[in-house]
């Protein structure tokens, strides 16, 4: 793992998947919303009809905003469960708080592993957007897990899934 405190946050890499973390340490989630901004590297999560649908169909009130898709902190848990959604190259912000109507300062890009490993570096347009959004923590994949949370104890949990996951033949 590597990792680096910044801007009042830890931000770097570990040998994980999105899906890795979701169903050991669910509490990584907990009480947050998500905005996903990027699915199987379709930063135009949008337009993917066939998961908004079945989203909707399962009553996670799913809200579009801009290329994004927001889900409610009351819906988290359920999407994380029915694990019919993370698979790779994925991108989600964590909020405390609603979003607005309207992303600021959209991003052109995702942050995901085949294009930035955040244990190297971890770029301003990146910061600015983590900000603009009111985002607490974040995950992204691919090949590992770009992440930024707001304390060592969320580190730290990461570092031993990441050495439980490695153990394991």
């Amino acid at each position: 793992m590597k990792y680096r405190q910044t801007r009042g946050y830890f931000a770097g890499f570990v040998d994980l998947r999105i899906a890795d973390i979701a169903e050991p340490c669910p509490e990584f989630f907990e009480g947050f919303a998500l905005l996903i901004t990027c699915l199987d590297s379709s930063p135009d999560v949008v337009t993917l009809s066939r998961w908004v649908t079945y989203l909707k169909s399962k009553e996670w009130r799913p809200l579009p905003i801009g290329r994004a898709v927001f889900i409610p902190a009351e819906n988290t848990g359920g999407l994380l469960e029915d694990r019919q959604t993370f698979f790779g190259f994925d991108e989600v912000y964590l909020l405390k708080e609603e979003l607005p109507r309207e992303l600021p300062h959209p991003t052109d890009r995702a942050y995901t592993t085949d294009g930035f490993d955040f244990g190297e570096s971890v770029p301003d347009a990146f910061w600015r957007y983590f900000a603009n959004v009111g985002a607490v923590r974040y995950v992204s994949d691919g090949v590992g897990l770009n992440f930024a949370c707001e304390s060592r104890g969320c580190v730290q949990r990461l570092e031993r899934l990441e050495r439980e996951l490695r153990a394991t033949p």
